[in-house]
């Protein structure tokens, strides 16, 4: 791939980068540059990608007394939960999303989830422009939901299988 040059997938010529250093470019953080790999292969034709990372539970106190009966006095937070991504793709003749993640060979689909024996490692890694920004990488992930979208007679034509993934650590490797 020539220097310089992000966005490359085999079916498509390569995207220059958006040149953000010069004035007028964009300041928002955008996600041009998010690469996403299963088990060290870049997972093509990704739609949509949206991690839970940041959620905890927790329980309210409250007590018995004339000022406060009814409302909360505290708050205990408890242990973090999530841990899931929800991600839909785009699939291709012959390389569904296990065989895409190396779970499987070509030509074999798993029959339901099941079939899944192995865990496999997800990387995460954002892009500005050419500059590597972060890489968050997810160990221990399961299928948790694996689905194909309906498929409607006034549809686009496109198979697309919606997924949900539970991991059991996110990490921020450094950059």
């Amino acid at each position: 791939m020539p220097p310089n040059i992000i966005g490359y997938n085999k079916n498509v010529d390569a995207i220059q980068p958006f040149a953000e250093s010069i004035p007028g470019a964009p300041t928002s953080k955008l996600y041009h540059g998010l690469e996403i790999s299963m088990d060290n292969r870049v997972v093509g034709r990704i739609r949509s990608w949206n991690p839970n990372a940041y959620s905890r539970g927790g329980n309210h106190v409250y007590e018995l007394n004339r000022h406060s009966f009814g409302r909360p006095v505290d708050y205990v937070p408890s242990v973090a939960e999530g841990f899931t991504i929800a991600m839909a793709r785009t699939e291709i003749w012959g390389e569904e999303l296990e065989v895409a993640i190396g779970q499987v060979s070509s030509g074999n689909i798993w029959d339901d989830l099941t079939s899944q024996t192995r865990p496999f490692t997800i990387d995460e890694r954002i892009y500005r422009g050419t500059t590597p920004y972060r890489h968050w990488k997810y160990t221990g992930c399961w299928f948790k939901e694996k689905n194909e979208e309906a498929v409607d007679a006034q549809g686009d034509g496109i198979y697309v299988v919606s997924c949900t993934i539970a991991y059991i650590q996110r990490v921020n490797v450094p950059v």
